[in-house]
């Protein structure tokens, strides 16, 4: 409780800063919206996931405070890298926390999945740690400084006539950070690690994770690289069309639920996307609802696959059969989540796609809102089938289910957001701005 009750405290401080701009240490970190809002929303995040880890940890006999120390680690890592202004920092953030996550991936190591998991993360995530600094090295040889802010206004002054080092220097943290988030062709050790990985990591790879390389990308780009070069938007929305397809054209045929979990975060990874070369006023209030409305799904989705893994090893989606008459609490909460993800209104989720869409259209990037608009129509034949599973059919066995309070605490504020912000979308806009 010690831990819940300091990131609670960290949680307040953070907001109460709000309106407050500064940057400290030599102008390398800044306190603005931006920063404020998705440190909040990382803290919030983290916060979930050691609040649902003692009873996971304790069924697996795993040491609980060793893994929520690598996790505390990670949260410093993702505050640093959406709060940073110098690119150095933004190198030891993305450090801090992708050595905590090769850690955590590999938390259980009589699992040689887990122990896979881990070393392919591990040697993958240091080749693309080499693209991020030779990518920066490049940057910096053409502009003469690390702080984004004077590259943004070098880059904005010379318009065109700037040396081609400077677009090859981006192409190469474009590649880097699109690994970190798992976008194709880089998407490949994803599927793999969040399977791979205990579940309760996966919870937080894939959320945590995930949006904070997010708000670094969107961050370097709002900064430093505006107006985004029409090839380079280009090949953002190529990465993002393939990411779609691939991740909801894999989980359809994905019996395990928590691999179609892991081929989902994918597919959502590819909408996220959409936000970068449409970077500009709004861009950071569409990342932002959308990362809380995928943050409150996954939390959703993955604290019923924990509970059923009380009862069952089986991680197949036909342990999800009959689920609503077991539990029609759980069932309401994961079919919630699973429209959101499917961006079906009136969730949360489909207020998120349609601003990314309109977003990006705006941007002049139609073409790949119609491909995301097609890949959507594909998700929902997997969406819909767990919850067709869940209100059809009997269970194989009837389990007498008990909710832990703090799954229950964390299924409904989750689910209070999706419904909240799926009937009152505009209370978030212009927060950033």
């Amino acid at each position: 409780m010690a831990l819940i009750a300091g990131l609670v405290l960290a949680f307040g401080i953070t907001l109460a800063d709000w309106g407050i701009r500064e940057s400290y240490f030599h102008n390398m970190i800044s306190s603005d919206s931006y920063s404020l809002s998705f440190s909040a929303l990382l803290i919030a995040c983290t916060g979930v996931s050691l609040l649902l880890s003692p009873m996971y940890y304790n069924r697996l006999n795993l040491p609980y405070m060793d893994i929520a120390a690598m996790k505390l680690f990670a949260l410093a890592g993702g505050i640093c890298i959406v709060s940073f202004v110098n690119l150095g920092l933004l190198f030891i953030g993305i450090e801090l926390l992708s050595i905590s996550s090769f850690v955590l991936a590999g938390s259980d190591k009589r699992n040689l999945l887990s122990n896979e998991a881990s070393l392919k993360y591990f040697i993958t995530g240091s080749v693309f740690s080499s693209f991020l600094l030779f990518g920066i090295a490049l940057v910096y040889a053409v502009t003469g400084s690390f702080d984004v802010t004077v590259i943004g206004a070098f880059y904005s002054q010379a318009g065109g006539n700037i040396n081609n080092l400077f677009y090859v220097g981006m192409l190469m943290i474009i590649i880097a950070l699109g690994f970190k988030v798992a976008a194709a062709p880089f998407h490949f050790w994803a599927p793999d690690v969040y399977d791979g990985s205990p579940a309760m990591v996966t919870l937080f790879l894939s959320t945590m994770g995930k949006i904070a390389a997010f708000g670094a990308f969107l961050r370097l780009f709002n900064q430093a690289f505006l107006p985004v070069p029409y090839h380079i938007g280009i090949l953002t929305c190529i990465m993002a069309v393939a990411t779609m397809f691939i991740g909801n054209l894999s989980a359809l045929w994905q019996d395990s639920y928590k691999r179609m979990l892991a081929y989902s975060a994918v597919a959502q990874t590819g909408y996220l996307l959409l936000v970068i070369p449409a970077s500009g006023s709004m861009s950071a209030d569409v990342l932002f609802y959308n990362g809380i409305t995928y943050i409150a799904a996954s939390v959703i989705a993955f604290s019923v696959l924990l509970l059923l893994n009380q009862y069952t090893e089986s991680e197949s989606r036909s342990q999800l059969i009959g689920l609503a008459k077991q539990n029609p609490f759980l069932a309401f909460a994961v079919t919630v989540a699973m429209l959101s993800l499917a961006g079906i209104p009136p969730t949360a989720g489909f207020f998120g796609k349609y601003y990314l869409f309109t977003l990006a259209a705006g941007a002049g990037y139609t073409p790949a809102v119609v491909f995301a608009v097609i890949s959507s129509l594909i998700s929902i034949f997997f969406y819909f089938d767990i919850i067709i599973k869940m209100y059809t059919g009997e269970a194989q066995e009837q389990l007498k289910m008990v909710i832990p309070p703090a799954y229950s605490f964390s299924i409904f504020v989750s689910l209070i957001v999706l419904i909240l912000l799926g009937v009152f979308p505009g209370i978030l806009t212009g927060l950033l701005q």
